[in-house]
């Protein structure tokens, strides 16, 4: 349980390497999966199998998941920070904001919706590893 708490190593080397998958699929393609099983052994601590062709029928879902991945973790600094909006370039109108109309409010809704993301993405990338090793051919570890 504890390798699903955002605040141990464990679900970051899980995000890094969601975020390098895809990459690695199309480098499998030339070196036979061996990157692939390295970077995997070192970041999810597990043996990755090397499989030149199941890299490339990967590629899709990796794509998705890199896309879930970005996006759930940038919620949890944008909601967390969210008084600092207008600070990068977003509407600092607080009239139709969830919570407002005042910026405690605000804050308050937001701040809460991004420690739920914070919680809930380790979970959803650890699905994703999960999935992505057994379209690897790999076992659910």
């Amino acid at each position: 349980m504890n390798d699903k708490l955002p605040f141990g190593p464990a679900p970051w080397r899980r995000s890094l390497y969601i975020l390098l998958s895809a990459p690695l699929d199309v480098v499998s393609l030339l070196d036979g999966g061996r990157l692939r099983q390295r970077l995997g052994g070192r970041l999810l601590g597990g043996e990755v199998p090397t499989r030149r062709l199941r890299g490339l029928l990967a590629l899709p879902f990796d794509l998705a998941a890199t896309l879930v991945v970005l996006y759930g973790w940038s919620i949890v600094p944008m909601n967390l920070a969210y008084p600092l909006r207008p600070l990068i370039g977003f509407d600092g109108s607080l009239e139709n904001a969830w919570g407002g109309p005042t910026l405690l409010g605000a804050w308050a809704v937001h701040a809460l919706g991004g420690l739920v993301f914070l919680f809930l993405m380790p979970w959803v990338v650890a699905g994703f590893v999960s999935v992505q090793r057994r379209i690897l051919g790999a076992s659910a570890g």
